[in-house]
């Protein structure tokens, strides 16, 4: 547990680490400014590969790579250094439901309202991999082309809203929304998933 020596402010225990549940995040010079967020699910066959010790090490990797999702604490890492970062475990949750967690993360959330979370909405990632999504995939680095059939399982039907909240339009792809608001396919993706909140001047939903 080198990278966290220090770091967790509660589950110190390997134990608890490697559980599910809902966790904050503060940097030692902004001690008043969180990050809420959610482990779940089995990252691998270790211990040390599940629950919220992965998570933590995944939010740190980020930040020294400067890739967080986060624009707000990647500021604050690149300001203050990485070091800085605290770990607290908020709830420990057996369940295995995700949604059910989601609905916890919601609650910290709500309670907390962390400044560095770009959404302020607990979520899932915006479109699930799914197995014919992979396939899909392998099969355009191969240069083949997708099937009717495959394609309809893969696309994701998106609406763009003005900012008022009118709907503006429904499109039946990603694809088709870029190529008619003019905005490129990962931004809307971003909205998607909560990174970002307006792209082209419009919300971005899921149908």
């Amino acid at each position: 547990m080198s990278k966290l020596d220090k770091r967790i402010v509660s589950g110190e225990s390997l134990k608890e680490l490697t559980k599910k549940g809902i966790y904050k995040i503060h940097h030692i010079r902004k001690p008043n400014v969180y990050y809420v967020g959610s482990a779940s699910g089995v990252y691998g066959k270790k211990d040390c590969k599940i629950g919220f010790y992965r998570r933590f090490l995944m939010h740190l990797h980020k930040l020294e790579n400067k890739t967080h999702t986060s624009p707000y604490m990647q500021n604050v890492a690149n300001k203050y250094g990485v070091d800085g970062f605290m770990f607290e475990i908020l709830e420990v949750i057996d369940s295995e439901d995700r949604e059910f967690i989601l609905k916890r993360e919601q609650h910290y959330i709500d309670k907390i309202k962390p400044i560095y979370n770009v959404s302020l909405t607990a979520r899932c990632p915006t479109v699930p991999y799914t197995v014919e999504r992979r396939k899909a995939a392998s099969d355009r680095m191969k240069d083949k082309s997708l099937s009717p059939e495959v394609y309809e399982k893969i696309r994701v039907k998106v609406s763009a809203y003005k900012k008022d909240g009118e709907l503006y339009k429904s499109f039946n792809s990603i694809k088709e929304a870029s190529e008619n608001v003019g905005v490129h396919q990962s931004m809307i993706s971003k909205c998607l998933s909560g990174v970002k909140k307006t792209s082209g001047g419009y919300i971005w939903k899921r149908l």
